[in-house]
Parts: structure tokens; sequence; C-alpha cells
């Protein structure tokens, strides 16, 4: 023991002259890239004291009358919406719409993934209370043909053509910005951070096309599509993501656009890929204190050491980025049995770092700046069958687990439940389909905002425990769908058409005018085709047929044009019918 002590202290001196790894080290050290790493018992106090709890920034604020709607609204902002509005009427090629419209417009939408139709149109299809599968009838809320201009002309940010040459992207990059910020603003996150991937399903025209006799490329459709098999919706657009583990809501969301241009942004020339980005995605909440947390595609040493000095701290785990990790001196520890564990630490750049070995039914390494790694008194706990005795015997293993492990696991899966939300639970990418690559992006990101909206109404709503109902967040999707298609945002000339009752109406003396239907000719806005003298047919409201009469009444009391059938002749059912269905809207 006299001589090993002697030894270490010429090895300390020897340290202070000459780099670390001109020093052998001692049983139980070793030294990876000039970083000396040494035994560590386990820490019992966790390094990170931020203890604030989330916080729900809506304006205004949620009451306990707020509707799903108004969370909707709060997640998303009228600000965005606004902006896809204007947008979308200054191409000058759609009649004016509104902002109630294009609520609508999503509703409609939204709806589409509860219920599954061979063609889009079938939603438009008469209601049969005899079939299996009644159609919804959107019809009620909006004709088919507006449904189709509005999705043909949507815009969500203006841009003009040079734009799009010079930037792929810039169809869905405005409103990802102006999402990006608005998140921010909304949500004060709690004590971890998760940081990890997301996809939106693609499977269409993503082409990179050179240009004969030079060397431009043009692009076919999806500017850049990513490819990773160990996803199980692997192919399409990806982002890499930043999310609250507290409430699981969606913080970030930054687009991979391809190796050429991540090398062009922000600490990429420093930090390389991988740091870079976690740098990026948590540049907001620099010196809160908070926890990282990422999988092994973004933990390494290099970025616990990046992250620590910038105020946050990290837990991850390691595979591939081992550069000065002990991953070998770890790995040739003897563990005898599942739950074991194993630490050292080490002192780089100023950093003070842990790495962890821990055997469960693979041995899994972790790198960490903070976390206490006591064993955990929450074990984890798994039901195996046995067959003893001639029969199926049901039996626990109890799995020990250090703190540290435990903090990851339970934080690292935020991101993953929010994709599965996303994607297996609503499924806008399952059930729209489209040709357009930036629509299917733009649904991406509603579907992100419509499960933040449910992460934030089971966590901020005053009234949560008292509307029983929405749960699940399969009934919340329906239940917002119901509530954005009935909306009652209209502007104020929509609402101005129809007129309150005055005190000198005599309502007891007036009764209820009836669906009245006029000829078409009769129409304030009627016309014939150009030379032909034929008259112009619109498409029955009902029953999808050419017709060539309308409702005087509604069009009087709201202002749309609702097409039926001559009632005179053998489609009288169709006017019956739009009464009936006019009497529940």
């Amino acid at each position: 023991n006299f001589f090993k002590f002697i030894h270490g202290v010429l090895c300390i001196s020897h340290s202070r002259s000459a780099p670390a790894s001109a020093a052998p080290p001692l049983a139980g050290e070793t030294v990876v890239n000039d970083v000396r790493w040494t035994h560590l018992e386990d820490i019992t106090v966790d390094a990170c004291t931020f203890t604030a709890a989330p916080a729900f920034h809506a304006r205004p604020p949620l009451t306990p009358t707020s509707t799903l709607l108004d969370v909707f609204l709060a997640t998303i902002s009228l600000n965005i919406l606004n902006t896809i509005v204007s947008s979308t009427n200054a191409n000058g090629l759609l009649p004016q719409m509104t902002l109630e419209e294009l609520v609508c417009f999503l509703g409609l939408i939204l709806g589409m993934s509860s219920l599954s139709l061979p063609r889009r149109e079938a939603y438009w299809a008469p209601y049969d209370p005899s079939a299996v599968n009644p159609s919804p009838d959107y019809g009620r809320f909006m004709r088919w043909e507006r449904f189709k201009r509005i999705l043909t002309h949507l815009r969500l940010t203006s841009y003009t053509q040079e734009q799009e040459q010079a930037d792929p992207w810039v169809p869905i990059r405005g409103f990802l910005n102006m999402l990006n910020e608005h998140l921010r603003q909304l949500l004060a996150p709690g004590r971890t951070l998760c940081v990890d991937e997301s996809f939106s399903k693609w499977r269409g025209l993503a082409l990179k096309l050179k240009v004969p006799g030079g060397d431009d490329v043009v692009t076919v459709g999806l500017p850049h599509q990513q490819k990773e098999k160990r996803k199980p919706e692997g192919v399409g657009v990806e982002f890499k993501t930043l999310c609250c583990a507290t409430t699981g809501f969606m913080l970030r969301l930054e687009l991979n656009e391809g190796k050429d241009v991540s090398a062009q942004l922000d600490f990429y020339s420093e930090f390389g890929a991988t740091t870079a980005t976690v740098l990026r995605l948590c540049e907001r909440y620099k010196g809160s204190g908070r926890v990282v947390m990422g999988d092994s595609w973004f933990a390494s040493v290099k970025t616990a050491v990046a992250l620590h000095k910038w105020g946050l701290y990290f837990i991850g785990p390691i595979k591939t980025a081992t550069r000065s990790y002990p991953k070998a001196f770890l790995l040739a520890q003897p563990l005898s049995e599942r739950g074991k564990h194993f630490c050292l630490q080490a002192t780089h750049e100023g950093v003070h770092l842990t790495a962890l070995v821990w055997r469960d039914k693979k041995t899994k390494l972790f790198v960490a700046t903070c976390g206490a790694t006591i064993d955990s008194p929450d074990p984890i706990v798994r039901e195996r069958l046995r067959f003893e005795g001639g029969q199926v015997v049901s039996k626990n293993l109890t799995v020990q687990r250090p703190m540290l492990v435990k903090d990851y696991f339970d934080a690292a899966k935020a991101i993953d439940v929010h994709n599965h939300l996303r994607q297996g639970t609503l499924a806008l990418e399952r059930n729209f389909g489209t040709h357009t690559w930036w629509h299917r992006v733009f649904l991406t990101l509603i579907g992100v905002v419509v499960t933040n909206s449910y992460r934030a109404f089971v966590h901020f709503h005053p009234a949560r425990s008292s509307v029983g109902s929405t749960e699940s967040f399969s009934e919340f999707k329906e239940e917002l769908a119901e509530q954005m298609v009935r909306n009652s945002l209209a502007s104020p000339e929509r609402r101005s058409q129809k007129r309150a009752p005055a005190e000198e109406d005599d309502l007891e003396e007036a009764p209820p005018r009836g669906h009245v239907v006029e000829s078409l000719r009769k129409h304030p806005d009627y016309r014939t085709k150009s030379g032909s003298g034929v008259p112009v047919q619109l498409t029955c409201s009902i029953c999808r047929k050419k017709a060539s009469f309308y409702c005087v009444f509604c069009f009087e009391t709201t202002g749309f044009t609702v097409t039926v059938c001559n009632p005179t002749k053998d489609r009288s059912g169709c006017l019956m019918a739009h009464e009936k269905r006019a009497k529940l809207t």
C-alpha cells in the first residue's frame, strides 16, 4: 500500500507537467484519448437542482369553461391561422376564404382520421342509416367543390416563384418557423427535456435530376427523403425534435435537409452533426439547469461537455460515439447478475463526467453529467412465464437499476409516445392521401399541434377531471373535430347576415319560413355558359347529381347557395333530406 501511495503521488506530480496520457493508469483506472477515468463509488445526491413545474402560457388563459377548440387555437395561435388565410387569399385563385372556413377545413381532415373510406369524395355522400359504415355526410359543413378548391390553392405563407427556386422547402419553412416560435413562447418546460427524431411518412416523388450540360440539379417532389430502417414509418421527412418529458409537449422541430445543408448550420464546424443538432434544439434553454435526455445518436462525451458549458445537464446511452469514453473497460467488468452496475468518473475540460455500465438482458452503457447512481427504490418488475410441474406458471422477475438509469428511461420515451399518438392513433398521414409533398408535411405538423393540444388539455385544463368523455386521445380528437367543423369564428360581416330579432318584431305572429326552392335562373348571381344559352347546372348537395334549383331560405339566411334537385320530379326526396339536415345543424 505504501508503494501504491508513492506511485500515485508521483503520477499526480508528473501529470501537472506532462499530458495525462503520459501517466500510466492505476488498477481500476483507464485513460481514453487523454481522459483519465477512475473508479467511482455510488453518487447519492443528484447534481441537478431544477424543480420548477411546467407552465402553459395560453392567451387568453384556460378556464374551466374552455373548450377543446380553445386549447387547439391556443396551441396553434390565431396569428398563424390568419397568416394562412391571408396568404391563400392573396394568390387570387380562390374566392375569399375566412378563418371560420379554414378551421372547418382542418376539422374535416381531422374527422377523416376516425373513419377510413376508399375515396375522399365518399365523405360527402348522403347519409345512409342502413349502411354498415354510413358516410358522415360532410356536405353539411362544406361543399365538396369548395373543399377541393381550398386544398388546391392553399398557401401557408406568401412567397414568390424565385424564392421557391432558391429554397425548395419554402412552401413549409415559414409555417414551421412560426410554429416553433409560438411553441417556444407557449410552454415553459419542466426539469427534463428529451431530444429524438420524428418522421413524416412520404412514399411519393423525391428525385434530384442533373441538368444536361451543367452542374445544376433540379428537385422533383420532396427536396430530401430520409430513410431509417429502425423506424416504423422511417421513409419520408425527418425532424430532429425537442420535447418536454414531463408533459409530453413537443417544443421544437428541425428539418433534416441533408448532409450538405446541415454542414452550413450553426455549431456544425465546431462540434459536428450530432452535438450541433442538440445545441440548436436546446439553445433557448441555455443556462436553465435542466436535464437533456438523448438516445445513442445524440449521446457522446462531446455532447455532455458542450451542454454542461451551456448550463444544461445530460444523460444518454453510448453505442457508437465512443471517443474519450471507456467502453472496452466498462464492458470488461465482471457483473455477476442482472441489475448490477459499475461506475467511472472523469473531469474533462473542467466538466465532471460519469460513465456507467448496467447489466440487464443486454449490457447498457451511459454517460452523464448529473444523476444519482444508487439503486432506485422502484426496480423493474417483469412478468415471465415458466413451465413447471407440467403447467405454465407466471413469475415476476425483479431487476434493480440505478436512479440515473431510471430517470433516463422514464424521460426518453416522451417523443416516442408523442409519435405513436400522432402516427398510430391520429394517423392523418395514413388516412389522407396526397401527391403534394408539402401537404403531407403540413398535415404532419397539424398532427403535432393536435397531439400537443391533447397533452396541454391533460396537464393544464382546470376542468379536465370533470370532462370525462375526452380522457382518451381517440375521444379527444373526435370531439375536437366536431367542435372545429361547427366553430363560430365567422367574421363580423358573416355574422351580420344573421340579424338578431329586434324588440318590435312580432315573433309570435310571424311563422318560421320553410326551405323554399327556386330555379337557378332566378339566383342573383345566375349566369349562362358563354354563347351557348345553356343554363349553368350545379351539383345537388344531397344526391350529388346535376341540379338547377337552390334553397332560397338558406341563401338569404347564410349567404351560401345550397343546390337541390327539382322537387316536382322523381327526386323530391332531396328537398326533404335537406330540410332534415338543416334541422340538425
